[in-house]
C-alpha cells in the first residue's frame, strides 16, 4: 500500500502521517497488491476536510468528510471509503458465485440431454 499525503493551508506533521498510516491499515484488507492511496487534508475557517482516493482493480473509490477536527475528518472519510470497498468486494464475490452456479447448471443440463 503506497500512501501519498498532502496538507492544504496547514503543516503536515509526523503525528498526522502516523495517524493516517494507522487508520489506512483498515483499508488494506479490501485491497489487492500495492495500491496507491492519496490523502488530502485541508483546513478551513471552522472545519477540516479529509479526502481519500484509491484506484483498485480498475475502479476508483473516493471518501470525503468535513468535520471540526482533522482526526475526526480522517476517520470519517476512511469509514466511508471502507464501506464502499466492502460493498464492491461483496459484489465481486457475489457475481463470481452466481457465474459459477450458472456454469454448473449449464453443464448439468448438457449431461441430462446427452443421456
Amino acid at each position: 500500500m503506497e500512501i501519498q499525503m498532502t496538507a492544504r493551508h496547514m503543516a503536515l506533521t509526523e503525528e498526522m502521517r502516523g495517524f493516517v498510516r494507522e487508520k489506512a491499515m483498515k483499508l488494506e484488507r479490501h485491497l489487492q497488491g500495492d495500491v496507491p492511496i492519496t490523502f488530502v487534508i485541508s483546513e478551513g475557517k471552522h472545519s477540516h476536510l479529509a479526502e481519500i482516493s484509491v484506484h483498485d482493480r480498475g475502479s476508483d473509490f473516493f471518501g470525503k468528510a468535513e468535520l471540526p477536527g482533522w482526526e475526526q475528518a480522517v476517520e470519517e472519510a476512511i469509514d466511508r471509503l471502507d464501506k464502499q470497498l466492502r460493498r464492491h468486494k461483496d459484489k465481486l464475490i457475489r457475481n463470481a458465485k452466481s457465474s459459477s452456479n450458472r456454469e454448473l447448471s449449464l453443464t448439468e443440463g448438457e449431461d441430462v440431454q446427452a443421456e
